[in-house]
């Protein structure tokens, strides 16, 4: 019993204790003020978008715009602080911006033990205004949320949708909510027969279902890559102690067809007919790769024009390989070069302390140009899919790649050209596609929003809506 008193006594000491000491309070109104401040800014900044939307949505814009100014912050550690004091981290203040701000200013005063009047936010939403605002437009933009669920599934169409209607017809049957249609692929005709299987799949199934048309805007990206040699690669599989498990699959057909390469097989080499019409399963086709090494296909199966081959060995095989039968006996009709090949994308891989340029030149990039003693004779080069951005880059902006895999710093910003500093990069070096985004979080860019592409694919969708 004295033990329980003794606890009661210390918990209720606990409580009465003050939660924070007044320094840590006072920092973190500091820092919400400050917050708060450059949301007022930025809204006196787009005071003239806000007030020309309509009169119904003029409130959710101007709340669009504090809550991008509150992002813009950095307020991790904030949130941590707050979290401790068991106040909100701002984490779910989309909304309602200002409201929740200024919710937990008032709070922290009365904590610091200060009188302070709540802040004139009569023109803010309001937490409940926020959330039947959201809920009513989630339900305009998305439709009602299904019966069985709350979330809506939004599946983006592949090339094939455009001609294959049970692909769209089962999808609509497994709870598709919306086509979305990405208007960077395929053009208007598929997009037509798309729209049109979605709506015969509606009928036939009495399930509803909208349609969404993305257009591409302009696309900020890292251009073309050369390309390598034309050359293929293949590996056996092995277990950890280096014994095949399983061969490599090689798939032989003729060069002149119209083969399609199985699910499984590794590589396709193009091969003559009627060099190939000759070879049996249970037969041997021998070639020297394109190390010097001596390596023996097995053919397992043919179908129909086709052969399907093992091998055991790790190969690389180029145009210039020559395949040839045992039992050729050195007549060159046995023998056969492979035809042309895929060629190889070449590598641009990029370290942290490189520098790599971005050029306006449209000209495929090529990887960093290293001499025989590891001296760099030319860095790496790519282009990028907007010119425009080369006289608004200045010296000292960040720039990232790939979705932030690759980071630097332009440190030479000329009409054609950056030069960039790697400074993120992983351990090892990483790798630099094509088609990769490419985000410049310091530049004042200014691009149209729509492109010319995109005018003519809106005359599109606007028939398409009548």
């Amino acid at each position: 019993m004295a033990i329980t008193r003794l606890k009661e006594s210390h918990s209720t000491r606990e409580l009465a204790s003050p939660v924070e000491d007044s320094d840590s309070l006072q920092s973190l109104i500091v820092k919400l003020v400050e917050i708060r401040s450059s949301l007022i800014n930025q809204a006196a900044e787009f005071e003239e978008r806000i007030t020309s939307a309509h009169p119904l949505y003029e409130r959710s814009a101007a709340n669009l715009i504090h809550y991008l100014a509150l992002r813009h912050h950095d307020i991790r550690q904030l949130q941590d602080e707050l979290a401790a004091l068991g106040l909100s981290s701002l984490g779910r203040a989309e909304s309602h911006t200002m409201c929740t701000l200024d919710a937990v200013l008032s709070v922290l005063r009365q904590l610091a033990g200060r009188q302070h009047a709540p802040q004139s936010a009569s023109d803010a939403i309001s937490f409940v205004e926020g959330k039947s605002a959201l809920a009513v437009h989630t339900e305009a933009l998305l439709g009602p949320a299904p019966a069985h669920r709350r979330v809506r599934i939004m599946v983006t169409m592949s090339s094939e949708a455009a001609d294959d209607y049970a692909l769209v017809r089962d999808l609509l049957s497994r709870g598709m909510n919306i086509m979305r249609i990405n208007c960077a692929h395929d053009a208007p005709e598929s997009w037509s027969r798309m729209v049109a299987h979605l709506k015969r799949a509606r009928r036939e199934l009495g399930l509803p279902c909208r349609t969404f048309m993305d257009l591409s805007g302009p696309k900020l990206r890292t251009g073309e890559i050369q390309p390598g040699a034309q050359v293929a690669v293949w590996h056996p599989k092995r277990d950890n102690l280096g014994r095949v498990t399983a061969p490599a699959r090689i798939w032989l057909a003729p060069a002149d067809g119209h083969s399609f390469m199985p699910e499984g097989a590794d590589v396709a080499l193009p091969v003559p007919a009627d060099w190939l019409e000759k070879i049996k399963p249970g037969e041997c086709v021998h070639f020297t790769d394109a190390r010097g090494k001596q390596r023996v296909l097995e053919i397992v199966s043919m179908m129909e024009s086709a052969r399907l081959a093992h091998c055991s060995q790790t190969a690389y095989v180029t145009p210039e390989t020559t395949l040839a039968r045992p039992e050729d006996g050195g007549d060159p009709q046995w023998e056969v070069q492979i035809g042309a090949l895929p060629a190889r994308v070449e590598r641009i891989v990029v370290h942290k302390g490189d520098f790599l340029i971005l050029t306006r030149n449209p000209s495929p990039g090529r990887p960093t140009e290293i001499d025989s003693n590891g001296r760099v004779l030319s860095a790496a080069t790519i282009s990028c899919t907007l010119p425009e951005i080369f006289s608004q880059v200045r010296k000292g902006e960040r720039i990232w790649l790939d979705d932030g895999k690759i980071g630097g710093v332009v440190r030479n910003a000329q009409r054609d050209a950056l030069r960039i500093e790697i400074t993120q990069a992983g351990a090892k070096g990483t790798r630099l596609l094509a088609d990769k985004g490419i985000n410049l979080p310091d530049s004042d860019i200014k691009l149209a929003a729509l492109t010319p592409r995109d005018l003519e694919d809106l005359k599109f969708i606007v028939r398409r809506s009548i």
